[in-house]
């Protein structure tokens, strides 16, 4: 294949791929028609369920329902058994299959259908939904939001957000005038990732709910115990129990030193830091966790054998500590403290060197 017929053949798949997109954006996927009462903007409109998340009024087929403002979500949803109860008479449905990893995590397969909606000055017509399981999101025991409103809307207008006061507002682009003292702030997005906040209190999962974050996972503990205080009792000091949870951290970190790990303390509000560690290849992340002086007299041990391999780092038989603290062995990313694979290590040092009640291998 001479250089022509390459770039003959790369032209025609760029004009298949563009006319792909551009058909799946304006013949499949259409954007809506919004129709503001006046001004080109809605009034402040107060959330309409409790709450950080933004929520708003909207009126569809004949029901006062709540909906929530997601600008993460690249189109709107409304829920499944919601959409049943709507009139059947203008209700719309296409079959174009529709894949979505939705509130439980897992793939869902829906239809589409088109929305006339209406909210406190804006009447939205034409707005293509995918129709799928909401789960805690719509139902009465969660926020009771059977409707999303995501970016086929979102990115026709101006989300203005008081979350203070806990108003929202939408406006026209084309009559939206940027304020003298805001400044705009260039925002990059990293990766594709959907985000979401769990909240789990007394034993009880809360809604799932969209949440603002780059990448990366947040774990919040606070008031630990409080729905089982008999377990109080077993606690240690706060110094001591701080310094096992530190541990646990230490342990997970070496485990995976492809993955960031930070620990702060927020009993004070001050936030902090008792463990940090970047993400690291495995001899720099020892470095970090367990010091600089292990890093540099270890080797690293890369052995497979029937069927199983083994990997870390080893100190040198010179180079031994006071006790078996600094023994970490993890087992498909996974770390365990196991007295046979102990022993074992202890075994396999005792060739070289004798391991004793002061001189404990690294």
């Amino acid at each position: 294949m001479n250089r022509r017929s390459l770039l003959i053949r790369m032209v025609g798949l760029v004009s298949v791929v563009g006319g792909a997109w551009w058909a799946r954006d304006h013949l499949l996927w259409p954007r809506p028609t919004l129709n503001f009462a006046s001004g080109g903007a809605t009034p402040w409109m107060p959330y309409a369920r409790g709450g950080a998340a933004p929520t708003v009024a909207v009126r569809l087929g004949g029901h006062e329902v709540a909906a929530l403002i997601d600008t993460g979500a690249q189109y709107s949803v409304i829920d499944r058994a919601f959409f049943a109860e709507l009139p059947d008479s203008g209700r719309s449905l296409f079959d174009m299959p529709l894949v979505a990893y939705g509130v439980g995590g897992g793939a869902q397969v829906g239809r589409g259908t088109a929305l006339d909606l209406e909210l406190a000055g804006l009447s939205v017509t034409g707005l293509r939904a995918a129709i799928l399981d909401l789960g805690p999101l719509a139902s009465s025991a969660g926020l009771r939001t059977p409707v999303i409103l995501g970016q086929d809307l979102l990115g026709d207008v101006v989300l203005a957000l008081d979350p203070a006061r806990r108003y929202s507002r939408l406006v026209d682009r084309d009559a939206f005038v940027r304020p003298a003292d805001l400044a705009g702030v260039p925002v990059k997005r990293a990766g594709r990732a959907l985000t979401a906040e769990v909240t789990v209190e007394g034993g009880r999962i809360g809604t799932v709910r969209p949440a603002a974050m780059v990448r990366g996972t947040v774990v919040e503990l606070r008031d630990l115990f409080y729905a089982t205080p008999a377990r109080l009792k077993f606690l240690r000091t706060d110094r001591a129990e701080t310094m096992g949870v530190a541990e646990v951290i230490r342990r997970l970190a070496l485990a995976e030193p492809g993955v960031a790990f930070t620990l702060r303390d927020v009993t004070d509000g001050e936030g902090r830091v008792l463990v940090s560690a970047e993400a690291d290849d495995p001899a720099g992340r020892a470095a970090r966790i367990i010091g600089r002086d292990f890093a540099d007299n270890a080797l690293w041990v890369d052995q497979e054998r029937d069927g199983l391999r083994l990997t870390g780092l080893a100190g040198l038989p010179t180079y031994a500590r006071g006790s078996s603290v600094a023994q970490y062995l993890s087992v498909n990313g996974r770390p365990v403290q196991d007295r046979s694979l102990l022993g074992a290590l202890r075994a396999a040092i005792s060739t070289c060197c004798r391991a004793t009640a002061t001189r404990q291998p690294s």
